[in-house]
């Protein structure tokens, strides 16, 4: 077989929206199965490639997916990497949080200063 008939996949990234779309587009449309909700999301979003397959890992997670909030924020988030540092992370929040109630505007060279 020649690589000009071999069809290539194409990896597409489905942002958090997508995702909560399709939890509650698959609520509202329980007779449908996952090649046909695939089908939609694929031509409502023509630049993105959604397998059946992907749609059953989303629906498998759909608690997760439905919490997520409807932002442009959501739009741009794809990945859910655990911090790798806990207790650093937890102490730039808070210091975040007191400095930001003290009316000072963060910058890099504040943040780089203070460690």
């Amino acid at each position: 077989m020649t690589q000009s008939n071999q069809l290539k996949k194409h990896r597409s990234a489905i942002s958090n929206d997508v995702k909560r779309q399709i939890c509650e587009w698959a609520e509202t449309n329980k007779n449908k199965t996952h090649i046909e909700i695939a089908k939609y999301f694929n031509n409502k979003y023509p630049n993105l490639t959604i397998e059946q397959c992907t749609i059953s890992k989303i629906l498998l997670q759909k608690d997760k997916w439905k919490t997520v909030l409807e932002n442009e924020k959501s739009n741009k988030i794809f990945k859910h990497k655990p911090v790798k540092f806990p207790m650093l992370d937890r102490t730039m929040n808070i210091w975040v949080e007191n400095v930001t109630a003290e009316g000072v505007i963060l910058t890099d060279l504040l943040i780089k200063e203070t460690l």
